[in-house]
């Protein structure tokens, strides 16, 4: 019997091992950015809707205690706190919402709010708000009515579309939605 020799080495070439370590790395890189965009989306998504449910409790709560409340909303601080109409003493068991603190790390969120439940707010990172105080004010009645309704807008990285949150007068209906062309849209999914 014959025995041949092969020389035919059994292993990969140090190219054919750069051509992998290369692909792999295109790869990866376009993998994390799609994942560090969808985890700053995920987070916008968070805070918005942990303000709606914060609005909403203050909204029930002035309901249940028969009492006007009035929601001022601080874009500078990024905070809402809800006060008594008369007194001005905090609405009974509901506590200021800081947003920053609130959802880790979205220090760079930024809050804009109006009055108007108009579209036409601009939010990024040169805001101003434009009251006289420089905070929103939405009237909560105690019949669980809004006299006086608004807009909030979050805006988290200029990539990523702003978040909506309306409140609506009369009724108090508090609606979550995402920017699209510079208006809310409260018709898509969330």
């Amino acid at each position: 019997m014959k025995l041949s020799k092969n020389n035919q080495s059994q292993g990969f070439t140090i190219i054919e091992l750069m051509v992998v370590v290369i692909i792999v790395g295109i790869l990866a890189g376009i993998g994390m950015g799609h994942y560090q965009r969808n985890w700053k989306e995920e987070r916008l998504k968070a805070i918005t809707r942990e303000t709606a449910a914060w609005l909403e409790d203050a909204r029930l709560r002035a309901l249940q205690q028969s009492e006007t409340c009035v929601i001022e909303i601080d874009d500078a601080n990024t905070t809402l706190k809800a006060a008594s109409y008369e007194n001005g003493n905090n609405c009974e068991g509901i506590s200021p919402l800081k947003l920053k603190p609130k959802i880790q790390n979205i220090d760079s969120v930024i809050l804009c709010s109006q009055t108007s439940t108009s579209s036409n707010l601009s939010c990024n990172s040169s805001h101003t708000n434009t009251q006289t105080d420089g905070s929103t004010k939405i009237i909560v009645t105690p019949r669980g009515t809004v006299a006086q309704g608004g807009l909030i807008k979050l805006n988290l990285n200029q990539s990523i579309k702003n978040r909506c949150i309306a409140i609506i007068q009369p009724l108090g209906l508090i609606r979550q939605g995402i920017e699209q062309n510079s208006s809310c849209n409260f018709n898509t999914a969330f």
